[in-house]
């Protein structure tokens, strides 16, 4: 019986053959046929040293075959290895490390003639330029340099391909310098962002050659030319721990498996308009073809901007107020599609492009509190060659390019607010600091958007922080700096003749956009320190605090709009920033939620709570001069209006019945059987009618027990 070895006598054994080969002037990675090592039966591929071992036996015996045979799958298929052929030894991880036997068809007989697999594909260059792209990681291309990747700066840099003697040397520096980029520490984390040229440097090169052939044979390209590198330090760093060669295999295949499963540069109008397609079917229920975005300019328009499709769908459902029908009722106000529809649209579409990472919550901070950044679909673009934005040798970006308003770019070059806030961001912001002046004052506005409702104190100590870096005459030109920003776009909707697009938010707006209604100037809405909304009738300037029902309902969702679209604006923190009516809002809508279930011998009752609609709020209705004093209270946390809801069903989970009961709870955090006691009665006695049979009063005049 044969004793099992040691598992450091395997990695000696393993490590040693290969130091053969580089020792002997054979590097096993290099003129390797496309296409990774595979088992003959199944394609599966083999990965990490024993890809390198095969390799090393094809050399050796001149095999042209990257397809491999287990003892029992040769004796399955009736064949007998060729007199004076050897197998080849692979190592085994699972359940302990061992070795195991391999044997190439070529070096047996009697096979079947046909496999099974197609062969392995013949792809070009374009496969390569598609990883990179996908990859978003920066390039730039300088003359008379040696490649290299500097992760200080997280940047490519090498000479243009014109400098290559041919296409395919360049490329190939390309795949190598990408698998280095790999090891940064915002994707897997092989190093700092500093190299120890001691022992870091030669693990990272031989980490590099071998992920570039790794990446290199299951693109189906031809074999990796000899490279620059010389072996002999490699030689020495095997010698003195034999484990050095899994550990760099390893982290080889794991950098090919990072690049290959990158999400895709969405470059094309097709898969644009696919992922528009399935967002808008399954969040508003209707075709593309319905929308602008089935237009191919349209489209193609948003690419060049660098817009998403779910930023799209959000912008257009926002501006014609489309009602979501993924949703079980109205909303009090819009609400947009979030990022996760983005992800689940792109696995529908390319299941196998999305990695999941799980991240154990930070110490004292609850786990649900937690938020993954925001990405975005489109990766960042990659400089090409022969561009001149990707060599840093040029000169500096002109002034004006530092920042505009928004939209200016393409509606114009008329709004004089634009060269004002150039003009006056100069003047605050020399060329040497610039980038971070414009940095602070993203910053200090959007914390005086969030603190004008909020009150966080972590905000205000940034915002100090800040604003402590400048002089008192700098200070005052930030909030100059926002005024230019409002009155820019009070200027862009006089152009654009919509003044239904903003209400009055700044002091230096001229009212232009303070209608509320495209063609139906009737109200106008005006935010200021005393009272949250006062509506003047442009017929009745006396006659304040009052405003019809119906157009109620479209003035917070017009502030709503705004107020999310300037937050976006000044920083992507989407609905978390509005101004003034914020605090209504964020007290008037209740996050949908479940509070109680109860079961019996009919099935099961489960209530829930939720907002209000407000276009059925009765009291609004028949009573249109209490309307601001009610929102008043709303404002200022006096009650809430929710709506309750009774779901009845059946023993099989069908649900049978629905009821609501609209109400104003003193406390939407302890809610009590008297709030909502009357939604519960209305379904008990809808189930003693259906049923015909008793049913067991519930506890709806004290607190009942919590579902489970």
């Amino acid at each position: 019986m044969n004793t099992p070895l040691h598992p450091d006598d395997i990695s000696r054994f393993i490590t040693g053959r290969i130091i053969g080969s580089l020792v002997a002037g054979q590097v096993p990675w290099h003129g390797t046929a496309p296409g990774l090592p595979e088992h003959a039966l199944t394609g599966e591929p083999f990965t990490g040293v024993n890809v390198l071992l095969l390799w090393q036996a094809m050399q050796q015996r001149s095999l042209h075959s990257g397809r491999w045979l287990t003892g029992d799958d040769l004796r399955r298929l009736g064949g007998q290895v060729r007199s004076g052929e050897k197998p080849v030894t692979l190592v085994r991880y699972r359940p302990t490390l061992s070795l195991f036997k391999v044997i190439n068809p070529e070096q047996c007989d009697g096979l079947p003639e046909t496999w099974p697999l197609p062969p392995p594909p013949q792809p070009s260059l374009s496969v390569v330029r598609d990883l990179l792209r996908s990859s978003g990681i920066p390039v730039i291309h300088r003359d008379n340099i040696l490649p290299v990747y500097r992760a200080l700066h997280d940047r490519i840099e090498l000479p243009p391909a014109a400098a290559y003697a041919g296409e395919e040397t360049y490329w190939q520096d390309m795949l190598n310098l990408l698998v280095q980029a790999t090891g940064h520490p915002q994707r897997l984390h092989r190093f700092g962002l500093t190299v120890d040229r001691r022992t870091d440097e030669v693990q990272e090169a031989l980490v590099a050659e071998l992920g570039a052939a790794f990446l290199t044979a299951s693109l189906g390209l031809p074999g990796r030319q000899p490279s620059r590198h010389d072996v002999a330090p490699w030689v020495s760093f095997l010698h003195d721990d034999p484990w050095r060669l899994f550990r760099a295999a390893e982290a080889a295949r794991k950098a090919m498996v990072w690049l290959r499963e990158r999400r895709p540069a969405m470059t094309t109008v097709e898969m644009w308009q696919k992922m528009a397609t399935l967002i808008l079917e399954t969040h508003y229920g209707f075709p593309l073809d319905d929308t602008t975005l089935g237009c191919r300019s349209v489209v193609e328009r948003h690419l060049e901007c660098g817009i998403t499709p779910l930023m799209a769908i959000n912008a257009l459902a926002r501006i014609y107020q489309w009602e979501r029908c993924d949703q079980p009722q109205r909303s009090l106000f819009l609400n947009d599609v979030g990022a996760d529809s983005e992800i689940l649209t792109l696995s529908e579409m390319c299941p196998g492009l999305l990695t999941c990472y799980r991240v154990p919550a930070s110490a004292g901070v609850p786990e649900e509190a937690e938020r993954a950044d925001s990405f975005p679909l489109l990766p960042a673009p990659v400089a090409k060659e022969g561009e001149g934005a990707a060599n840093d040798d040029g000169p500096d970006d002109p002034d004006d390019n530092v920042v505009a308003l928004p939209w200016a770019a393409r509606r114009g070059k008329n709004n004089p607010h634009i060269q004002r806030f150039v003009s006056l961001f100069n003047q605050t912001a020399p060329d040497a600091n610039r980038w971070q002046v414009f940095s602070d004052f993203v910053h200090m506005a959007a914390c005086s958007l969030y603190n004008a409702i909020h009150r966080d104190e972590a905000f205000e100590a940034d915002y100090m922080q800040r604003v402590a870096r400048y002089s008192t005459e700098d200070a005052h030109n930030m909030s100059r700096l926002l005024a230019e920003v409002i009155a820019g776009l009070d200027t862009l909707s006089k152009e654009a003749e919509q003044p239904d697009w903003l209400p009055r938010v700044h002091p230096h707006s001229s009212g232009q956009c303070d209608l509320l209604l495209k063609g139906n100037p009737t109200a106008l809405t005006e935010a200021d320190e005393e009272t949250y909304l006062r509506v003047t009738g442009q017929q009745d300037l006396p006659v304040h605090r009052r405003i019809p029902q119906a157009t109620f309902s479209k003035t917070v969702r017009y502030w709503h709009r705004f107020e999310t679209w300037l937050a976006e604006q000044l920083q992507d923190i989407t609905q978390h920033c509005y101004r003034k009516l914020c605090r209504f809002v964020a007290n008037a809508t209740t996050e949908p939620r479940l509070l109680h279930e109860y079961r019996g011998e009919y099935g099961l009752l489960r209530l829930f709570v939720g907002p209000q609609n407000i276009d059925e709020i009765d009291i609004l209705e028949f009573n249109p001069e209490y309307i601001v004093s009610w929102v008043d209270k709303v404002a200022d946390g006096v009650f809430t209006p929710v709506c309750f809801a009774v779901n009845v069903h059946y023993k099989n989970g069908i649900l049978l019945e629905s009821f609501t009961w609209d109400s104003e709870v003193d406390n939407i955090n302890r809610l009590t059987s008297s709030d909502y006691g009357e939604a519960m009665s209305q379904a008990i006695s809808w189930v003693r009618e259906q049923f015909e049979q008793p049913v067991k009063d519930l506890p709806v005049s004290q607190q009942p027990r919590l579902a489970a």
